[in-house]
């Protein structure tokens, strides 16, 4: 893909707006700042129902996403404790 444009806030927005396609299924965002890929997965429809209870104004999620990258930290956080107490990984 050749961008060609002699704005150069132009050229910072398509950069900005600008993702790259990784066969693992991730989306990589290049921008300055934060990494954010986006992953896709399947996950059986009760899980999602569940998870939906949880999300919207009056819940605790703005939004499904929020909701799965928490239990994500969650549960990297678990497993950083459990390494820890068998020795695995220092503090």
């Amino acid at each position: 893909m050749n961008i060609r444009t002699s704005d150069s806030k132009e050229m910072d927005f398509i950069a900005f707006v600008f993702l790259q396609y990784y066969s693992t299924n991730t989306y990589m965002q290049e921008m300055e700042g934060p990494i954010m890929p986006k992953v896709s997965f399947d996950m059986p429809q009760e899980l999602v129902d569940d998870l939906r209870l949880h999300v919207g104004d009056e819940h605790k999620f703005v939004s499904l996403a929020d909701a799965i990258r928490t239990a994500c930290r969650k549960l990297l956080d678990q497993l950083d404790s459990i390494d820890i107490m068998h020795g695995r990984r220092s503090e």
